[in-house]
């Protein structure tokens, strides 16, 4: 009785008829079939490429390598293609039909074949970019086994490698696959940071190139500076970097109004050191009152004033100033408040207010109570010229209050303002021990200078000839009259004028004479008074008188 062979297919193999039935020269050698196949995730170690061919084909694969079985090698010779191949698991015992020491199987018999299964064959996934549409997964393989995913289609929302399950429809004796996909995660990316820009200034070039390599192209494609404002500007990455689209916003600033104020403008005046009260002539100390640094407010370009005090700056005086058409403001509590008109006229009423720091740029030192900050108001009551050490002519306005109120400006002076310092003079406080008196001494900026003082702004050397500058005034103590010898060195006409405690003016004029000066004060209380002489060249000189 005639064995029949039998082997199991591991895949479809093509059962095209041929003109021989048998392997190789019409049969193949059993033993061929029997080889081992290694490093091949998908084929089982029992199993093995099988070839369909035709009778004039010697069927040969040099990768398997045999011994036979009378000790000799033989080997197959040809690979055959991919469309034929199939995985076989051989029974040996199949074999019946023998030649010699040789067994061989008849591969057309029907009744051998049997198929196991199929393992569906896909292409290989590429790496996807995070966040793209990504292709459909195929309902069919490449070896035509159809079925569905899971899950169903591939998600790019997240980056990181993740696996998808094919699972074939029935009746195809196919198997269950699982194939891993990779996202890219998605790179943003960063750019240096781009303007601001003034209105119509010439832009920068937008970068070709992030900062971290992602090449791309920009919309709108360059910078535009023609208006003033915010604009996105985005950023598209070329293919194939698994980058972001980005944006970036560019600022282009109104004109800047620029502040008229000298960034070099400084005060110096002399303070009181620790209230006056160290000896026969008071201690005094050099009062620095100076543009510190710009900043930007409302887009307006301002300074920064500060104190400097004794040596020490102050840094809680700090004030944001602007100059603007012969104007002076200062910022605070959200806006900007008037200090300075220089361009009034007599009789005209102005109001203006102090700052809350004014306390620190009083002229004789730091006031250690809260004052009134205004709003003030004030009259115009005179303008005459002074003259810088240049020569440059200065306007010079004599203000009184409108108000019974306490801050007083007195005199003012064009570009510099009071000569009681930037604020005024909220009230006088003058130790009785002290024959000295605070007082602005210079402004200096880099378009000119103006003293109010003999010798050095700045040289606490000079202070010395803060004396020189007190006026000699008889009787004093006095009653009905203030008689004051004029300085040699004056600057005739003088404007002279008598202050009380209380910083409001009792008594006012000019005066043109080099002989004594004498003032009636029979109207005036008892009590203290200052009495204060300023030539043509804006010097002062300072007396203190007591009314008995």
């Amino acid at each position: 009785m005639k064995k029949t062979i039998c082997f199991i297919l591991l895949a479809l193999i093509s059962t095209a008829t041929h003109s021989h039935p048998y392997f190789g020269e019409n049969r193949a050698p059993f033993e061929y079939l029997t080889s081992y196949l290694y490093g091949n995730p998908l084929i089982r170690k029992d199993t093995f490429i099988f070839n369909t061919f035709s009778t004039e084909e010697n069927v040969v694969n040099t990768n398997f390598n045999q011994n036979r079985k009378d000790g000799s090698k033989t080997h197959i010779t040809k690979l055959a293609t991919e469309a034929q191949k199939a995985k076989v698991l051989v029974d040996d015992s199949a074999a019946n039909y023998i030649r010699g020491d040789k067994r061989y199987f008849d591969y057309n018999d029907p009744n051998c074949l049997k198929i196991i299964s199929v393992i569906p064959v896909f292409p290989i996934f590429s790496p996807i970019c995070q966040n793209t549409l990504a292709a459909k997964l195929p309902s069919v393989s490449n070896n035509g086994i159809s079925g569905t995913w899971s899950p169903a289609q591939i998600n790019t929302n997240q980056g990181g490698l993740f696996i998808y399950t094919f699972m074939p429809f029935g009746g195809q004796n196919a198997d269950t696959i699982t194939i891993p996909i990779l996202i890219v995660a998605q790179i943003n990316p960063i750019f240096s940071q781009i303007g601001p820009y003034n209105l119509n200034q010439h832009p920068d070039l937008l970068p070709s190139h992030s900062l971290d390599g992602i090449s791309g192209t920009w919309f709108p494609p360059s910078v535009n500076t023609s208006s003033s404002g915010t604009t996105s500007y985005i950023f598209t990455p070329d293919a194939s970097q698994c980058a972001a689209t980005v944006g970036i916003d560019v600022q282009v600033n109104a004109l800047i109004d620029t502040t008229e104020m000298p960034a070099t403008a400084a005060w110096y005046s002399t303070t009181w050191i620790e209230g006056g009260l160290n000896g026969e002539y008071c201690d005094l100390g050099i009062n620095i009152i100076q543009v510190m640094r710009d900043t930007l407010i409302e887009n307006k370009l301002c300074r920064i004033i500060g104190v400097t005090d004794a040596g020490k700056y102050l840094k809680e005086s700090e004030i944001p100033f602007y100059s603007k058409n012969n104007r002076m403001y200062f910022h605070e509590d959200n806006e900007w408040k008037l200090l300075y008109n220089f361009d009034a006229k007599v009789g005209d009423t102005i109001t203006y207010s102090i700052s809350n720091k004014a306390i620190y740029y009083s002229k004789y030192g730091i006031i250690p109570f809260p004052i009134q900050t205004g709003p003030f108001t004030l009259l115009v009551t005179a303008i005459d010229t002074v003259y810088t050490t240049s020569g440059k002519a200065l306007k010079r306005f004599q203000t009184e209050n409108a108000e019974f109120r306490d801050n007083s400006m007195q005199n003012i002076i064009e570009k510099v303002g009071s000569v009681d310092k930037l604020f005024g003079s909220n009230i006088i406080i003058v130790p009785p021990e002290c024959n000295t008196f605070p007082q602005l001494r210079c402004y200096i900026d880099s378009n000119f200078s103006y003293k109010f003082v003999e010798g050095a702004c700045n040289n606490i050397d000079a202070l010395q000839e803060e004396k020189k500058m007190l006026l000699s005034i008889s009787p004093n103590p006095g009653v009905n009259q203030i008689n004051i010898n004029i300085p040699n060195n004056m600057d005739l006409p003088l404007r002279y004028e008598v202050l009380s405690v209380r910083n409001h003016r009792v008594a006012t004029g000019t005066y043109s004479s080099a002989q004594t000066l004498t003032i009636e004060a029979d109207d005036l209380l008892s009590g203290m008074y200052i009495v204060r002489l300023m030539d043509m060249q804006g010097r002062l000189w300072i007396g203190k008188w007591v009314k008995l």
